[in-house]
């Protein structure tokens, strides 16, 4: 027997209703969402869901898990539907958890506005009827109810209570313009037995969702789309929010933010572009050569393969994994490529003679995820050479900043009219993981850094494309080419046209992009680009900038310096506390001073000495980046009585040659003393002694020199004889910054501070820089930002605050607190500029 959902009217004081056009559209699509067919009688004025059997109405209506009401999202929008009803349409569909049973919970909510209301009955057939019945004022405001239907289990049978389901979804309705029909009117009876009614005509279907959506607002159907209520084969107008052609830089944001609120306009722009026609790959999947692809899936295309000059005796000598492809200004700007191997190195170096690569862009780490990613294609060390093919490769020299290194190669090969001699510039991104995404200014960054060495002739000379390379030629290396070829549009035209370039990425090489991830990460990285502009600025020009900062726009009365921090503080991660696990652990807790200050587990150090089987591997300390280093250095707060053992494991355990204290509060048992005072050993926790070795005090610092001794107590390693070796690390003390300052009352101890902390490093390990101030959180920033700046202006005479800062924040968001700090590093790097940058010859 067919189950179905009748809709039944039945009106009281003899007045008549009828099934009007809002209804017909109402209930069919909600037939969609459930998988079934709405059907009308005209005869009965019955509308009813036709499905195969009562055991898949069950299961395909709404059905809300036993105890667990889980509500993700409701959209509320108004739909004005020819001029017949006004419609509330609440939905949640995000969500349809599928059961191992194949059950399906689902939660659906309407709401129709008038002074009828319909209610739902479940009979014991299994039929499910929608009864409209007239209520008074105080009725119609109180209805807010779900529709809850449990699935039967196999082979036995539950009654459904009328009254139970009657309370289960109620909603209301007003019908403006419904003709009345003569087959509705039996108002004495409050519930129609279907088998009793007259003959019934034949049923007419009503149209195709897409019919029934005609007149709908483009909104309305992207939460239909966003929800599941339709699909995209459904509503093939949906496709218009799709941006065909380029996006104008002025709406771009807009456009970001239209696919954050509608996550499946991503799924299915990127799905869209990738429904390209394939090419021959037949070169490539020859059998001599499947074993030069490091991923059979990533082959180059025939039609567009960089083809290398045959080496005579040599068949199928020819072939790299290697495919020109074209950017969206210049024809053949790219040619991206695999990692070599150990058989293909010499290919890949005839691939950038031949080419005459401007320069080459690398994108993984040699060795990652214990696997070779790709072999170490350039000489082991500086000054250096090695031979491949007949072209040598010598390494000259490098640059390394936090996310990338910088190496100027010299290559070269004799031919017809002698030896030939070029530079090549290899940019190397170190900290873009497999099967991850990096943060979007590094990359933004990075790119900077690729464009301005290809416009410097100094540098090169070379017009060739430019070489870009991931482990397999596939998605980060698509990834990287879109932002630069959309940037590239952006500064020429000032529009962005992701959908249509990933189209054309997809024609050129199989598998450039290879994730939904990664095409949202290049909308992501493009919107902050243009978002946040140029933010640095030659250090020539810093008095001036400073003085400009300083002035108020008369439209939103705000100076550059509080619009800067106010754009920081949006882009700044939050994190939850399933990211900060760890700090709320039962046994953590307690070693917090502050609930909400918890570093994130991904971001933190862990401890490894063995203390005690009471000790964990917890510090509420975290990793935060420097301008030349990643992980340059740790905060953390200053130590409790009962943490002064973890912060010397710290210190011990990740090599750390120097700390610095950024506060002096009086000792008290809240801030106890957590090195020696005076020439003498203290014990520190049952691991730890530090011994006193020298110090030095000056006006506004303090330091001293100190050894630290770990006493070996964990069984296995007595027994495997392991030694802890001392080691020696130096603290300072910044004595010129009274509790309750903001800023300290010398700028120039501070800035002195920084140069005796890296003159120390010099002469040590470059080892993390630990940093301590009361909470963890104040004055420390201040300190990792003006030191980044101070070294971007020794290195490249530029400056940055705007992205120090947001660096700084990016592992712990507290850090640069307040708009006084971020300013205050404006006037370090000041500082800095005008008594220490020409003067200190060993930063020069």
């Amino acid at each position: 027997m067919d189950s179905s959902v009748i809709v039944d009217d039945h009106v009281n004081n003899s007045t008549t209703s009828s099934v009007s056009k809002s209804d017909l559209f109402l209930v069919n699509h909600t037939a969609d969402a459930i998988g079934g067919l709405f059907v009308v009688d005209q005869s009965t004025n019955e509308i009813v869901l036709k499905a195969t059997n009562n055991a898949e109405v069950q299961s395909r209506c709404c059905k809300l898990t036993e105890g667990v009401y889980t509500l993700m999202g409701c959209i509320s929008v108004t739909l004005f539907f020819l001029g017949v009803a006004t419609i509330k349409f609440l939905s949640h569909l995000n969500n349809l958890q599928t059961e191992s049973n194949g059950k399906r919970s689902l939660l659906l909510i309407i709401a129709m506005n008038g002074p009828n209301s319909e209610t739902w009955n479940m009979s014991s057939d299994g039929r499910v009827r929608l009864h409209r019945v007239q209520q008074d004022e105080e009725q119609r405001n109180s209805i807010e109810n779900f529709l809850t239907i449990p699935d039967d289990q196999p082979g036995s049978h539950r009654e459904r209570s009328p009254t139970r389901l009657q309370n289960g979804f109620n909603r209301k309705h007003r019908s403006l313009s419904s003709p009345k029909t003569t087959g509705s009117s039996n108002s004495g009876s409050s519930n129609r037995n279907p088998s009793s009614a007259k003959p019934k005509k034949a049923r007419r279907y009503l149209g195709t969702a897409s019919t029934s959506l005609t007149s709908i607002p483009n909104a309305i159907k992207l939460s239909m789309l966003n929800s599941g209520l339709l699909s995209v084969a459904e509503e093939g107008n949906a496709m218009a929010a799709i941006a065909d052609k380029p996006v104008e830089v002025a709406n771009f944001v807009k456009h970001c933010e239209q696919r954050r609120k509608y996550p499946v306009l991503l799924r299915v722009e990127f799905q869209t572009a990738c429904k390209v026609e394939g090419h021959s790959t037949r070169h490539g999947s020859k059998p001599e050569n499947r074993p030069k692809n490091q991923n059979q899936k990533i082959i180059p295309y025939d039609y567009n393969r960089v083809v290398l000059d045959l080496q005579p005796g040599i068949p199928d000598s020819d072939y790299v994994n290697g495919s020109y492809v074209d950017s969206i200004l210049k024809p053949n700007a790219y040619v991206v490529t695999q990692g070599p191997n150990e058989r293909t190195v010499s290919d890949f170096w005839r691939l950038i003679w031949q080419a005459n690569a401007s320069c080459i862009v690398m994108l993984t780490k040699t060795f990652d995820f214990i696997k070779v990613m790709c072999v170490q294609y350039w000489p082991a060390s500086k000054g250096k050479e090695e031979v491949y093919d007949g072209i040598t490769v010598s390494y000259n020299h490098e640059e390394q900043l936090a996310n990338f290194v910088i190496r100027n190669f010299k290559i070269t090969k004799e031919g017809l009219k002698g030896k030939e001699e070029r530079t090549l510039l290899q940019f190397h991104y170190t900290e873009w993981h497999s099967h991850t995404c990096p943060y979007s200014n590094n990359i933004v960054e990075f790119r900077r850094r690729v464009r301005a060495a290809l416009l410097s002739s100094s540098i090169t000379h070379s017009t060739g494309p430019m070489v870009v390379h991931c482990n397999d030629g596939g998605g980060r290396s698509g990834v990287f080419m879109a932002i630069d070829a959309n940037m590239e549009l952006v500064e020429e035209d000032g529009v962005v046209d992701i959908f249509g370039y990933m189209k054309k990425l997809r024609q050129a090489r199989r598998g450039l992009v290879e994730t939904l991830e990664q095409f949202k990460f290049i909308y992501d990285t493009l919107e902050e680009s243009i978002t946040c502009g140029r933010s640095w600025f030659p250090v020539s020009e810093l008095t001036t900038r400073l003085k400009q900062k300083s002035i108020k726009y008369p439209v939103t009365k705000l100076n550059e310096y509080q619009r800067e921090y106010a754009q920081i503080c949006k882009l700044t991660p939050r994190f939850t506390i399933g990211d900060c696990a760890g700090g709320h652990r039962s046994d953590n807790r307690h070693k917090n001073r502050d609930v909400l200050i918890i570093p994130p587990d991904n971001f933190r150090p862990y401890l490894t000495s063995f203390q005690g089987n009471s000790f964990t591997d917890y510090i509420n300390a975290v990793f935060v980046d420097g301008y030349t280093r990643p992980r340059e250095y740790i905060v953390t707060e200053w130590p409790l009585p009962h943490t002064l053992g973890d912060l010397w494991s710290l210190v011990y355990d990740y090599d750390c040659s120097a700390v610095v204290v950024l506060t002096s509060p009086p000792p008290s048992s809240n801030y106890p003393a957590f090195w020696p005072d005076g020439r003498r050993s203290v014990k520190y926790g049952p691991v730890f002694t530090v011994d006193h070795v020298s110090h030095n005090h000056y006006p506004n610092i303090k330091s001293w020199i100190f050894r630290i001794n770990k006493k070996i107590v964990s069984l296995t390693e007595l027994m495997a004889g392991v030694k802890a070796m001392p080691k020696t690390c130096q603290l300072f003390q910044l004595m010129c910054w009274p509790e309750g300052h903001k800023v300290p009352t010398s700028t120039n101890a501070l800035v002195e501070l920084m140069n005796m902390v890296e003159r120390w490093r010099q002469r040590t390990d470059y080892g993390p820089v630990v940093v301590i101030s009361s909470d963890g959180t104040s004055r420390v920033g201040v300190y990792f930002a003006a030191n980044a700046c101070i070294e971007q202006v020794i290195q490249h005479g530029e400056v940055d605050v705007f992205q120090a800062v947001k660096n700084v924040r990016r592992h712990r968001p507290q850090l640069v607190e307040n708009l006084t700090e971020f300013k205050y590093c404006y006037d370090l790097v000041l500082h800095y500029v005008l008594h220490y940058l020409h003067r200190d010859g060993s930063k020069k």
